[in-house]
């Protein structure tokens, strides 16, 4: 679900998280991308087939080791409980600054690829030296 108001509640945050799998005991299924087979296949002239560079990936989240003897249901309500306070702490911080939650291009808009680009631009060492 995308919101459009700022992202006050952990599911509710942009981007790839746990927090909907390990409260709802779903896994996580993402794609990857195996590049250097799509480039082999560039190179060779061939088209990939459906499902031949895309490749599902499920992570599979474990229990915490102190939390091991719990049940599935027990231990997605002790998570469900570490998030509220963790959502209650940071309203309360909030509300004591002032501020508001920020939206969805302040917490997705730079990434550590614009981020390291900008660096390296900046970066004089980066450049080719010789010697």
């Amino acid at each position: 679900m995308r919101c459009l108001q700022p992202p006050c509640r952990v599911e509710e945050w942009p981007g790839v998280h746990s927090a909907h799998a390990l409260l709802t005991g779903e896994p996580l299924v993402g794609i990857w991308h195996d590049r250097t087979f799509a480039r082999i296949l560039r190179l060779r002239r061939q088209t990939p087939e459906p499902g031949q560079v895309e490749i599902p990936q499920i992570v599979v989240l474990s229990q915490l080791p102190c939390w091991k003897h719990l049940t599935p249901e027990a231990y997605r309500a002790r998570v469900a409980e570490l998030i509220q306070q963790i959502e209650a702490t940071a309203a309360a911080e909030r509300a004591k600054k002032g501020i508001e939650p920020p939206g969805s291009p302040a917490i997705g808009g730079g990434g550590p690829v614009k981020t390291a680009t900008r660096w390296l631009r900046r970066c004089c060492s980066c450049r080719p030296q010789f010697f």
